[in-house]
């Protein structure tokens, strides 16, 4: 009987952990919290402005690490994107991205999403064999 309850209890947890886990491989910054959490919104002071959200993304053969970012419409989005391994490129048509990144370097990139939708990103360099599915995706809410 004690073996059945502790099946039934793991089980609970994995179900409970799995229901409250954020979407695998979107990126999402944190809410605010009353200044404990690296809260990166910012007011301009202007009306309907949006805040500031920050991402780290990793560029290698043949991945974008996230693949997948979420903002809000009127964010201003502060890209450090970095290759570890050979040159890649990032490039986001829709906010006239096109960024050329060195292994081992750290580029910033900087757009206001001013439009909603799904935008998708990719590698601009050729990097190899994968390149072409070298993708990914920035979801404008």
């Amino acid at each position: 009987m004690k073996r059945l309850l502790l099946v039934f209890v793991v089980l609970a947890v994995f179900l409970l952990a799995a229901c409250s886990s954020p979407q695998e491989g979107v990126a999402v910054p944190p809410e605010s919290d009353g200044g404990n959490a690296a809260d990166t919104s910012v007011s301009s002071g202007q009306a309907g402005a949006g805040g500031v959200r920050e991402f780290s993304i990793t560029a290698k053969q043949w991945e974008f690490v996230p693949d997948a970012i979420a903002v809000k419409k009127g964010d201003t989005v502060r890209l450090s994107v970095k290759s570890v391994d050979v040159s890649h490129g990032m490039a986001i048509p829709d906010f006239g991205v096109n960024e050329v990144l060195q292994p081992g370097k750290t580029v910033n990139i900087e757009f206001v999403a001013d439009k909603a939708g799904v935008f998708s990103f990719f590698c601009s360099v050729q990097c190899g064999s994968g390149h072409a599915g070298m993708r990914g995706s920035l979801v404008v809410e």
